[in-house]
């Protein structure tokens, strides 16, 4: 994996938090594509999850 492919990666998953419990996407990638992949979708979810408590409490499971 490229340096350039990580950093889309890491694009993907980064959001910007407005207010205490909403988040949104920094990146949209410029496919032409109307949707997310449920892989992603799960990602920024679980993500975005694990920033609403304490850094002692990691998340344990994840169920779709």
């Amino acid at each position: 994996m490229a340096d350039s492919d990580v950093s889309r990666l890491i694009g993907l998953l980064t959001l910007e938090r407005e207010g205490t419990d909403v988040f949104r996407p920094t990146y949209y990638p410029q496919t032409g594509l109307s949707f997310v992949f449920g892989g992603q979708l799960l990602a920024q979810s679980l993500r975005a999850a694990a920033a609403t408590v304490n850094a002692d409490r990691p998340p344990h499971s994840l169920h779709a």
